[in-house]
């Protein structure tokens, strides 16, 4: 019976200890999410929207880029 216990007590311990890593493993994940979406929206923010000449720009950069690309395999 003494073993039975034992084995309760550890298998208590072990399961608790693995919750709380988990839990901690979440909320860990959940407030990086949250500092990348504030840092994400001040980044969008101090950005602002693009001009007609910027628009230009950005066009002719990415026909350069396609015509510049290796296609073969």
């Amino acid at each position: 019976m003494e073993l039975l216990v034992q084995a309760v007590t550890i298998m208590s311990v072990g399961m608790a200890l693995v919750f709380a890593f988990l839990a901690l493993m979440i909320g860990g994940i959940v407030l990086a999410a949250r500092c990348i979406r504030a840092y994400e929206a001040r980044q969008a923010v101090s950005a602002g929207t693009l001009s007609d000449l910027d628009r230009e720009r950005l066009a002719a950069v990415i026909a350069v880029a396609i015509t510049e690309q290796d296609v073969t395999p």
